[in-house]
């Protein structure tokens, strides 16, 4: 951020550096703020018409076009509950995958991350923004300035405490697609950094912050849903902690997740009676979604 000259254009990045969940001076984050600005950079980030479970209906017909079967609504809590297999493939985070798979403390050293506060709007009207571009965009960032998403990221992710002027991540996905709520309502929703496993109510700070860049927002508010930490893991137990990143993004962990080690995709050999054996490289995918169930219509 230091090679940007004016502070509007620091701000902007600060942003992008943000959607890391962890301080802005963070080892390597100025890589991903990159990631998200080069995806946004040609048509901004995009949105799925009709709502995200139409990506997940996609890929499900894809793979019963190529003969394949998808299994919802059960739970694997152990590889017996799965199909003999050559190798599997989980969707899961690193914690989950031990107590499913049976490997004990392996994964013991993995470290979570903040949580965040997420709100589901239903709103009259669109968000009455005061800066004309942000009427019109899909994915709207709220942070006066990098001092602000500063602050709000260290109080969430060091200092153990809710910010008082939450960073903002926030999705307007009526205005690029109306199919999403009735003619002329639009839904909204938007989520904070807060400390992990927080269990308080960010709703007041979340709204004065809209407040702040959007005056009359709360006038526009029909219904409004909210998921703290504990709301969120209860419903993807891969958000540990309210973490939807399924891990902190700090240090070796940031390149090396989920072992720092050369191999960190290497899992150990099923524990079973016999003697212990050496453990071996097999195709185990660890990442930050569940896989057990859908994502409820709307959910998005």
């Amino acid at each position: 951020m230091r090679r940007f000259r004016d502070e509007p254009a620091r701000t902007l990045f600060a942003g992008l550096v943000a959607h890391v969940m962890a301080p802005l001076g963070g080892f390597a984050t100025g890589a991903i703020g990159l990631v998200f600005a080069l995806a946004a950079h040609a048509r901004g980030w995009p949105v799925a018409r009709g709502g995200s479970q139409s990506i997940s209906d996609a890929l499900a017909a894809h793979l019963l076009d190529l003969g394949g079967s998808v299994h919802t609504d059960y739970e694997v809590k152990r590889l017996d509950d799965l199909p003999p297999a050559r190798a599997y493939v989980f969707d899961t985070s690193p914690t989950a995958l031990a107590r499913i798979a049976g490997f004990g403390d392996h994964y013991a050293g993995y470290r979570y991350g903040p949580g965040v506060f997420k709100i589901d709007y239903a709103l009259d009207g669109p968000v009455p923004w005061t800066a004309k571009e942000a009427r019109a965009a899909g994915t709207v960032q709220i942070g006066a300035d990098r001092a602000e998403i500063g602050r709000a990221l260290r109080a969430a992710s060091r200092e153990g405490r809710a910010p008082d002027k939450p960073f903002l991540i926030t999705v307007q996905p009526s205005v690029v697609d109306p199919t999403r709520a009735p003619a002329g309502k639009h839904v909204f929703w938007a989520y904070g950094h807060v400390p992990h496993g927080w269990t308080g109510d960010l709703t007041d700070a979340v709204e004065r912050q809209l407040e702040r860049f959007a005056p009359g927002f709360r006038d526009r508010v029909l219904a409004r849903a909210t998921a703290g930490p504990p709301e969120l893991a209860a419903r993807n137990a891969n958000y540990v902690g309210g973490d939807i990143a399924s891990g902190a993004v700090s240090g070796l962990q940031l390149l090396l997740r989920p072992k720092p080690t050369l191999f960190p995709y290497t899992t150990p050999t099923r524990p079973s009676s016999s003697a212990p054996r050496r453990p071996r490289r097999a195709p185990v995918c660890t990442a930050c979604r569940g896989t057990t169930r859908r994502r409820p219509s709307g959910s998005d």
